[in-house]
């Protein structure tokens, strides 16, 4: 096996930002998309 490269502190401390901002958008994409069905869908039913 080759020897590990460790990422520096700089490159983990912005993949992490990376990570963290990619996952929050995600999770306000969602929220977003669920309550725009959620609305149409009690307009659907009413």
């Amino acid at each position: 096996m080759k020897k590990v490269k460790w990422p520096t502190k700089d490159e983990a401390i912005r993949l992490t930002g990376y990570v963290i901002g990619v996952s929050l958008a995600v999770g306000l994409f969602v929220t977003i998309f669920d309550y725009v069905f959620k609305e149409l869908l009690t307009l659907i039913l009413k």
